[in-house]
């Protein structure tokens, strides 16, 4: 039983992270645009050209990266102990397709 349970963590955990590489560009970008300004540039737009855009920015803050917190309420109210062989059935079956 907590093999199962441990699985399931494990899936949901991995089916929320497939959208973080997202959230470690910025990360690279103030990294670079720390170093444009050290070099003492006139202009900042062309010292890192790889900035991002004030319109960039806006559509990352759009993004709704999915959690283990938006499933875990679905999955309290639908898995049970009776019901929890098929739902785990059904997830290994959806992760050997990919």
């Amino acid at each position: 039983m907590k093999t199962l349970t441990l699985f399931l963590f494990a899936t949901t955990l991995a089916l929320a992270g497939c959208g973080k590489e997202k959230s470690q560009a910025p990360a690279a970008s103030s990294a670079t645009e720390a170093a444009g300004s050290a070099e003492g540039s006139a202009d900042p737009a062309a010292a890192d050209p790889a900035a991002p855009t004030e319109q960039a920015a806006a559509v990352e803050d759009e993004v709704d990266v999915p959690t283990e917190v938006d499933f875990e309420e679905d999955a309290i109210q639908t898995i049970t102990d009776a019901n929890l062989a098929e739902h785990v059935k059904a997830y290994e079956e959806e992760l050997a397709q990919q």
